[in-house]
């Protein structure tokens, strides 16, 4: 039996090839869309990331191994070690116990030089202020900041200089909202 070329099975082949670029153009603009909205940054080497980034949950004692990294890295696990030990009363098992974990929560990442390990933070100290600060504001201020700055303001003795830089800091972001509803 020979088939031409209009033939329903043919036709039903080009429909669903058809339907399948269709789809995959669909992705793609949602992708690049998406892509465009995102300001997620490596901290390594600076470049856009694909996907939305989760910023993990870091604990007190954890703050201290990514403060280290921060500041220096890459870095062995001996010289986390070493910058902690003056600084805290934790053993050696510790350290790298909260290592470990930052590695696991995606946090610090590592490379292997020969037999050591050198590891580097995959978030900013700046992307992990916020997240703690978003979590802190949903923790007690019902998300909401307004509460939660007049009760430091009324708690806190702020210098002029301190406050000049408040009122810089409120009247940018009034700014910038009145941006957003033009």
């Amino acid at each position: 039996m020979k088939m031409a070329n209009g033939s329903p099975i043919i036709r039903k082949k080009l429909d669903i090839a058809n339907e399948k670029s269709a789809i995959e153009a669909q992705i793609k603009v949602l992708v690049k869309k998406n892509y465009k909205n995102l300001n997620c940054k490596c901290y390594r080497c600076n470049s856009k990331e694909t996907a939305m980034k989760r910023t993990p949950k870091i604990s007190e004692a954890e703050w201290e191994v990514m403060k280290v990294l921060w500041s220096t890295s890459p870095a062995t696990a001996n010289d986390i070690v070493k910058r902690l030990s003056g600084k805290t009363h934790w053993k050696r098992e510790t350290i790298r116990t909260l290592i470990n974990r930052l590695v696991q929560k995606k946090a610090v990442g590592f490379e292997k030089r020969g037999r050591q390990y050198h590891y580097f933070p995959l978030v900013t100290e700046d992307e992990c202020i916020r997240a703690e600060a978003r979590s802190f504001l949903k923790r007690l201020g019902g998300g909401s900041i307004e509460p939660m700055l007049v009760a430091f303001v009324e708690e806190e003795r702020l210098s002029p200089e301190k406050i000049t830089r408040l009122r810089r800091i409120l009247k940018k972001a009034a700014d910038e909202g009145k941006k957003t509803e033009e």
